[in-house]
């Protein structure tokens, strides 16, 4: 695959998103549509590149530090009923329930979009 590809390409190439619309009752290709949508908007406001891809995941590694508030416009991307849908199930799992959803990503400098 070109380093140059979308990352919406990706998803829909992988059908990223898929497992988890299968266990959890969601379209198939709406939830697919719904992560590529997603990522090509993170992908155009911070330089990341897919580092893992597959049908129940996706790495979105920043080719620069994230900042805090790059991490507060990537969590206004996912309000509270499209979380689980979108893969956000490893955050939401691990959250405290006061800090930032996604401070993990500040940390890791990535972020995981994973179904369980």
């Amino acid at each position: 695959m070109p380093v140059d590809t979308k990352v919406g390409n990706v998803v829909r190439l992988f059908r990223v998103g898929s497992h988890g619309a299968q266990s959890y009752g969601y379209d198939q290709n709406a939830t697919i549509n719904l992560v590529a949508e997603k990522t090509e908007a993170i992908a155009a406001m911070i330089p990341c590149r897919v580092t893992f891809a597959d049908p129940a995941g996706l790495k979105l590694k920043f080719e620069r530090k994230i900042t805090d508030g790059e991490v507060r416009q990537i969590e206004r991307l996912f309000p509270a009923d499209i979380q689980m849908q979108a893969g956000l199930d490893l955050y939401i799992s691990e959250w405290d329930g006061t800090s930032p959803l996604l401070q993990p990503v500040l940390k890791e400098n990535m972020i995981h979009f994973w179904w369980d």
